[in-house]
């Protein structure tokens, strides 16, 4: 039934957030070595990765048909152009004033707006 799989996802969330402070990536006591960083960062990436594998079935199986038949493949949108990339350099933006910051966000956003009415378009 939904209902008990709405259940059983939500334990699933709280069992693991209750893990994430046993988890030595999220043991922020000591001061850290850039190596050390690196690979704490990893293994939570690792850890992260695996636990949304493991959430995904539920979820699908949750969803119900046809997102949990195993021969499922979301179209793709031919038409839909690639989202503009967020990446920005930092000093750059911080040498901005509020207003060019301000019309930057507006333009964006309103190019991510239209984006997405591209793909409501197609697949509706």
């Amino acid at each position: 039934s939904p209902t008990g799989d709405s259940w059983g996802i939500f334990t699933f969330l709280c069992a693991a957030l209750c893990n994430l402070p046993a988890l030595p990536a999220l043991n922020c006591s000591e001061e850290l070595g850039a190596g050390q960083s690196i690979q704490q960062t990893y293994d939570l990436t690792r850890y992260l990765e695996h636990q949304l594998r493991t959430l995904a079935g539920t979820y699908l199986n949750y969803l119900g048909p046809p997102f949990n038949e195993p021969d499922f493949n979301p179209p793709r949108l031919a038409r839909a152009e690639r989202v503009p990339s967020a990446t920005v350099d930092l000093d750059l933006w911080r040498g901005l004033t509020d207003n060019a910051r301000l019309a930057a966000n507006y333009r964006a956003y309103s190019r991510l707006l239209c984006y997405l009415r591209v793909l409501d378009g197609q697949v509706g």
